[in-house]
């Protein structure tokens, strides 16, 4: 990322600066990937039987879904609001941060599977990915000047250690749903509230 993308523009002289963050792409990833790890959690717990092959492409429709809500039809947010240049660079940003998440975690586990090191495959995708939206949360921070959102980046990176925990101590299952309350808390609430709060 740029300093341009990660500073906020200058407020003019006795006004206040404008809130700049969308919460449609923190939104809707809160609440697909939660729903997802919900269903991962159903999957290993025993309580459903998926195919793996199925499963894989259940993730790949929730990215493919995800994409589409938060970036192709837009839902959430006004367009008038969208269409402020420093909002678009926001979305880009976010947009940027949750897709490199997946790309990494995808590129991760791939090389474990190469590697044969399925035992490590479970400490991978949601610490990563929480690292990620970490950082999603201090852009947020940096571009807004709201420090508020460094809150939610630090519980971000703190929920990322709290689940390598659980997956040590209570196993895969009890991870899964971890990490779904997790997304549900710290990125799908926080989206729809910035989202009720743009639209007043």
């Amino acid at each position: 990322m740029s300093t341009a993308t990660l500073t906020a523009p200058a407020a003019l002289p006795g006004q206040a600066r404008t809130n700049l963050i969308d919460g449609s792409p923190m939104f809707w990833a809160g609440l697909i990937f939660g729903s997802m790890n919900v269903v991962q959690f159903a999957f290993k717990a025993g309580y459903a039987a998926i195919p793996g092959p199925v499963f894989g492409l259940m993730w790949m429709a929730a990215l493919v879904t995800f994409i589409m809500a938060a970036f192709v039809l837009k839902i959430g947010s006004p367009a008038a609001f969208r269409a402020r240049p420093e909002v678009k660079r926001f979305r880009k940003a976010w947009g940027m941060v949750i897709l490199s998440a997946f790309a990494t975690v995808t590129i991760i586990m791939s090389v474990l599977g190469y590697l044969h090191q399925v035992a490590l495959m479970p400490f991978v995708p949601g610490p990563v990915a929480l690292l990620f939206y970490a950082l999603g949360w201090h852009i947020a921070a940096r571009m807004s000047g709201n420090n508020g959102f460094n809150g939610l980046s630090l519980a971000s990176f703190v929920a990322a250690a709290g689940l390598l925990a659980v997956a040590v101590f209570a196993g895969q299952a009890w991870q899964s749903l971890a990490y779904a309350l997790v997304l549900f808390a710290l990125a799908a609430a926080p989206g729809l509230a910035l989202i009720l709060q743009n639209r007043n």
